[in-house]
């Protein structure tokens, strides 16, 4: 990706991370279309995706590792992510180490990810998706952009 559109982007998107809503998008065996609100974060060139449901969500994550990340902000930016999933169990120091960072950078959200009783934790690696701003056509990313976005944010 061009320096000068990652200069164009880079604000928009780090926004998105720390700002924006999200939804994650599976399907059941069925075809049947599943959303979820979500806590998220990135790091690890992955998204963890706190769900609130488990029980919601099994059906949708057991036989299909395919899911739709959806980061919107109420400023008409959107961020949209394809990847797979996978569970990443309790038990799991990987866990423990995302509840630790979710703690430490979604504050007030944390609370109320805190009170879900069924929660669970995924993590979704990105493989194709999508950025629209502004009315501005959209640009088409793949992990290794989103990687490289994020590090020349937190680089400058």
């Amino acid at each position: 990706m061009p320096a000068s559109l990652i200069t164009q982007i880079a604000h928009h998107i780090t926004a998105l991370h720390r700002h924006g809503s999200a939804l994650l998008a599976t399907h059941d065996q069925q075809q049947q279309a599943d959303v979820h609100h979500v806590q998220c974060l990135h790091t690890l060139q992955s998204y963890f995706v706190w769900v609130a449901d488990y029980t919601a969500l099994a059906e949708s994550t057991a036989e299909n590792s395919n899911a739709i990340l959806l980061l919107s902000h109420e400023d008409g930016t959107h961020l949209s992510w394809v990847g797979t999933t996978h569970a990443v169990a309790e038990h799991e120091p990987l866990y423990a180490q995302m509840w630790s960072l979710l703690q430490r950078h979604l504050h007030q959200q944390y609370a109320q990810v805190a009170r879900w009783e069924n929660r669970c934790l995924l993590q979704l690696v990105p493989q194709h998706g999508r950025f629209s701003w502004e009315n501005q056509e959209d640009v088409l990313l793949n992990n290794a952009d989103l990687n490289s976005i994020l590090n020349w944010q937190a680089a400058a």
